[in-house]
């Protein structure tokens, strides 16, 4: 997982705990990625994301995905509707294989 991934994870987190919960419509989630995303919109990001989950709402991760891909190319989503708040193993090994590869990548190309 990308650090902005993490980032966002953990600024959303701390508005959970100190708001008691956010609705997955009040858009916070957006704010919070979008603020983030100028500042590493060159980094690759490997994503998952469960349509069932109650945490952090699907659609703002497929948005922020469809984000990204227009800024660059090295995005990769992997969105499970049946899932919830969980990623399994092969999904996450994708996602992390995908981004190492990336990086890698870039180094060999400078």
């Amino acid at each position: 997982m990308s650090k902005l991934l993490h980032f966002l994870l953990d600024s959303a987190e701390m508005c959970i705990l100190r708001s008691g919960g956010i609705p997955a419509a009040s858009g916070l989630w957006d704010n919070v990625a979008i603020r983030r995303l100028a500042v590493n919109a060159n980094r690759p990001y490997g994503m998952t994301a469960g349509g069932v989950d109650r945490s952090v709402p699907a659609a703002s991760v497929v948005r922020l995905a469809d984000i990204l891909r227009k800024l660059q190319p090295n995005v990769l989503l992997i969105h499970r509707e049946s899932a919830g708040h969980s990623t399994n193993y092969e999904d996450g090994k994708a996602a992390i294989t995908f981004v190492v590869n990336r990086v890698i990548l870039n180094r060999r190309a400078e």
